[in-house]
Order: structure tokens, then C-alpha cells, then sequence
């Protein structure tokens, strides 16, 4: 029972932790010619080399500590060249947009330039429209990207966001705007290739395991133990038949109480039945004298007395004996006498009582002489 109860919580990876690494990166980021190829993520943080050129190609552990996509804020950070000598960008300007915006990472063609535009973003250039938002600042700040809704009722926006009319929107320069497109998607390929994956990532294990949690917590259950955080296994999991915890709403028991379970039955236990049957129900008791005596367990199915438990116990206090003390010998001998620890001990046991002999015969003739036969 000892065993049992200091038994602590490994905190073990997830159970859904090495699928979540297996997921792989097998499109890539692409650019077109003339500047084309494909690119993956490259993060030079993670690789924790400033030089390395190696990519990401799999989900990485380091983004299951991010509630949020890392990448996201360091692209749209990227704001519109304002260098006065970096041509063309010093020609023209692009005022709808003045940082990089995210949906430009998922299309490939430029919707301000390219003549085929098919899938890609369709922006509404009608300077003064009805716009949603958290708020009006927010309606007029993000107009070109902002969903529009043209009824002027709220019921168009998506959810938690109301309808703004009259929205004044800077016009877009397509020529500025094409050019700051094909910038922003060309700066750094492989940290865009980053935020894209990162998002994969997160949604497909969202998907397939919406109660992830990482790390995961300490085991915690008020109903067994009251206050605090159960460290060790706990006895009153050994009355349980299954596992009393669900997945998706206590992952952290869920797995302590099977690792708990899984050591049991490679113990001494070797149970795959519960409540645990212990020898004579006591699950305090230790190995016995008595047992010493015994050349195979007294409990065994083919003895008079089967007991499956007490045999299981019987075996494993001799297996340890064994173990411990390989020459063990029981009941141990008595302390050895003087004749004993002699060589010849039998030879000389003889002489002596034989010397023992003539001595009482000397004496009885050393009597007769002297007293005469008894009358």
C-alpha cells in the first residue's frame, strides 16, 4: 500500500502531444517570379541560432505557451516605406493602408494591380460608405478592410460588432497600395510562412483536441482531496473500476489516475481488477515468519488453501528475499559447540568417551580393593 501511495505525478506530456509535433508544413509560403520560390518558416529565436537557415517544417512546441499568434503582430507592425530616397515607394503612397495587412499573407495575387484577381480580396473603393466596428474610430481607421454593411443595420456585421454610416474612407491608390503589397509579402517570406503555420497549427489542434491545455496543471479534485493539488495517487482511486474522469474536462487526473493504474498493474499488484484484493484484507500487512518455512506458496491453486491475494504476496516476499539475500537460509543453525568446530570431531568424540569409560572402571577396582564388595 506504502508503494502505492508514494506514487508521484510524472506530469507526462499530453497524450495528444507527440501528434501535435507530427504536424507538417508541406506547402510552404510562395511568391511569384521573378522573386519566386517557396519558402517555410524560419525563426531564428527558436532555432536559437541568428545564422541558421534551417526551417520549421513541424508544429513547435514553444507555440503552445502563445494565446495569440506571435508572427501576427511583428507583420503588421510593418509599416509603409517612408524613406524619401527608397524608389518607387518615395513616388507614390498607399494611405488606405498604411501597415501590412493580414489577409494579404493568403492570396497570392495582388488585388491593386494584377489583371486576373480571381480569389483575391475585392476592396470597395467608395470613398464614404457604412462600415462595422467596435466603434466609430475603429470603423474609420479600418474601412478598406472592415466588412461594409450597406443597409446600415448591424445585423450585416459579424458578431459583437455594430454598423457605422457615412464612414469616410481614404482612397485607395492602387499603384502605392500594389506596390505595398508585393512589399509586405516579400520582406521576410519565411517569418510570413511563420504566422501562416503557427495558425495551422492552432487550428488543427483545436480542432482535434478542443480541451488542450500546456503543461498541463497538477490533478486537482475537491471531492478527493479537499484542499490542494493531488501529488501523489491517492487510495481512493483503487476503489474505482475506471477511470472516474473525463478527458476533455480533467485532462490532468484523467492521466495521473491511468499512470497510477498502469504502475499498479506492474507492480506487486499486478491487478487488472479493482478494489485490489489484498491477503487476509489487510492492505498493511508485511511478509511473514512463517512464510520462511515454506518451499512453495501455501496459497497457490493447488494447495488446500488458495487464496489468489496471500499468493501474490507470498511470491513477491520471496521473489525480494531472493533478490536481496541469494544465499538466504532459514531456520538459521544453532551456535556450534567445542567438538563441533574441532577437525575429526567424531573421532575424537569416540577417544574421549571411551577414556571416560576406563576412567569409571579404574575407579570402581580402586574401590573394590579398598572397601571390599558391598555387603
Amino acid at each position: 500500500m506504502d508503494y502505492y501511495l508514494n506514487i508521484t505525478d510524472p506530469k507526462n506530456e499530453p497524450d495528444w502531444f507527440d501528434w501535435y509535433l507530427s504536424i507538417r508544413d508541406d506547402e510552404g509560403f510562395v511568391l511569384p517570379n521573378p522573386n519566386g520560390g517557396i519558402f517555410f518558416c524560419n525563426d531564428q529565436e527558436i532555432l536559437d541560432d541568428p545564422f541558421s537557415s534551417a526551417t520549421l517544417r513541424n508544429c513547435q512546441e514553444s507555440w503552445l505557451y502563445n494565446a495569440i499568434n506571435p508572427y501576427t503582430s511583428q507583420y503588421e507592425a510593418i509599416s509603409y516605406p517612408d524613406d524619401p530616397e527608397l524608389l518607387p515607394f518615395n513616388q507614390t503612397s498607399c494611405d488606405a493602408f498604411p501597415t501590412c495587412q493580414l489577409e494579404w499573407l493568403n492570396i497570392s495575387n495582388n488585388p491593386f494591380s494584377d489583371d486576373d484577381t480571381s480569389g483575391a480580396v475585392v476592396y470597395n473603393e467608395e470613398s464614404v460608405r457604412n462600415v462595422c466596428g467596435n466603434d466609430y474610430n475603429d470603423a474609420a481607421s479600418n474601412c478598406n478592410t472592415n466588412v461594409d454593411c450597406p443597409s446600415g443595420f448591424s445585423y450585416e456585421c459579424p458578431e459583437g460588432l455594430d454598423c457605422f454610416a457615412n464612414v469616410p474612407c481614404p482612397e485607395i491608390n492602387e499603384e502605392g497600395c500594389g506596390l505595398f503589397f508585393d512589399y509586405c509579402r516579400q520582406l521576410n517570406p519565411q517569418l510570413n510562412q511563420c504566422q501562416r503555420f503557427w495558425d495551422v497549427c492552432r487550428r488543427d489542434l483545436n480542432a482535434s483536441y478542443s480541451y488542450w491545455q500546456y503543461p498541463l496543471p497538477s490533478c486537482t479534485d475537491s471531492e478527493t482531496v479537499p484542499e490542494g493539488d493531488i501529488v501523489t495517487c491517492p487510495a481512493e482511486w483503487l476503489v474505482e473500476e475506471d477511470n472516474p474522469y473525463e478527458v476533455g474536462e480533467n485532462e490532468a487526473c484523467y492521466s495521473f489516475f491511468d499512470f497510477c493504474r498502469e504502475e499498479v498493474s506492474t507492480s506487486i499488484f499486478n491487478s487488472s481488477e479493482y478494489p485490489i484484493d489484498y491477503c487476509e484484507g489487510n492492505p498493511s500487512m508485511t511478509c511473514k515468519e512463517d512464510w520462511l518455512y515454506e518451499e512453495v506458496s501455501p496459497y497457490s491453486d493447488e494447495s488446500n488453501n488458495p487464496d489468489p491475494a496471500c499468493d501474490r504476496f507470498w511470491n513477491h516476499c520471496r521473489d525480494q528475499l531472493i533478490t536481496e539475500y541469494p544465499r538466504w537460509y532459514w531456520p538459521l543453525p544453532g551456535i556450534p559447540t567445542s567438538f563441533e568446530l574441532m577437525p575429526g570431531e567424531s573421532l575424537l568424540y569416540v577417544l574421549v568417551l571411551y577414556a571416560h569409560l576406563q576412567l569409571t572402571i579404574l575407579l570402581f577396582l580402586v574401590r573394590l580393593l579398598l572397601f571390599g564388595y558391598p555387603k
